[in-house]
């Protein structure tokens, strides 16, 4: 099989970290900054934990993005109603706008990783994927 699994799936990560930040960059967002906006505007009032659960950062990391953010004008953190140790999480008008760009930037790069393959491979590679990622977590 040549390389271990893990440093095909390291090398795929580190090119698709390099390209994403560059496109997101003219955006004047970092990668982790527009993965959080996504889900935020995809479910706005998810607990800060929430999101850093989803995008798979330690809670610390998640807490700055989060202030980066906030001081940018994307987004707004109230106390959530359900704990108010807790942030929820809440798009500003700046993010719905960004919102389509950020999807489109994130499917052309899916159809960048996926090219050649047909609709039968994709979904059998997505499924793989989510298989491994439940396996390690």
């Amino acid at each position: 099989m040549g390389k271990h699994l893990n440093d095909k799936i390291s090398a795929i990560y580190r090119i698709s970290c390099i390209s994403l930040d560059k496109k997101f960059e003219s955006l004047s967002l970092t990668r982790a900054q527009a993965a959080f906006l996504i889900s935020v505007c995809e479910k706005e009032g998810q607990s800060q934990e929430q999101v850093a659960a989803w995008t798979q950062m330690d809670k610390g990391a998640a807490a700055r993005v989060f202030k980066q953010l906030e001081e940018g004008g994307y987004i707004k953190r109230l106390s959530c109603m359900y704990d108010k140790r807790k942030h929820c999480i809440f798009p500003r008008r700046k993010a719905k706008e960004l919102y389509p760009e950020l999807k489109a930037v994130m499917n052309e790069w899916d159809r960048t990783l996926t090219n050649g393959l047909t609709d039968l491979e994709i979904s059998m590679l997505d499924n793989l994927l989510n298989r491994v990622n439940e396996n390690i977590r």
